[in-house]
């Protein structure tokens, strides 16, 4: 950065130089400048942002309907577990009346051998 008297200099060496290798602008244009680039930095967040909060909303999303899911499985297996329960109990009743029907069927036979004997 240097000044317009710079640029205008009377010494050639200075003079040549900045007028080769530098762009004379003002203090107004070097900050509309800077504003400028600013701005597009700050366009350019704005999007990143703008696409990350679709992002999370789909996700969002995603995750109110694999929870939604994951309850409906939730609840069918519990409905599961109880009728096995049921069965189970259903089961081990059968079990227990057929149990108790051979062994009244044994004491019938037991009890017709000893009459018979007799």
């Amino acid at each position: 950065m240097a000044r317009e008297n710079d640029y205008n200099s009377a010494d050639r060496c200075i003079r040549v130089h900045l007028q080769k290798h530098g762009d004379l602008r003002t203090v107004t244009e070097l900050k509309d400048e800077e504003k400028h680039k600013k701005n597009i930095l700050v366009d350019g967040l704005k999007q990143q942002i703008d696409l990350k909060n679709k992002d999370l909303e789909s996700f969002g999303m995603r995750l109110k309907e694999v929870t939604y899911v994951l309850e409906q499985c939730k609840t069918s297996l519990k409905e599961k577990e109880s009728n096995m329960a049921r069965l189970m109990d259903q089961y081990n009743e059968d079990a227990s009346l057929q149990a108790a029907s051979m062994e009244q069927k044994k004491t019938d036979e037991n009890l017709m051998k000893l009459l018979e004997g007799s």
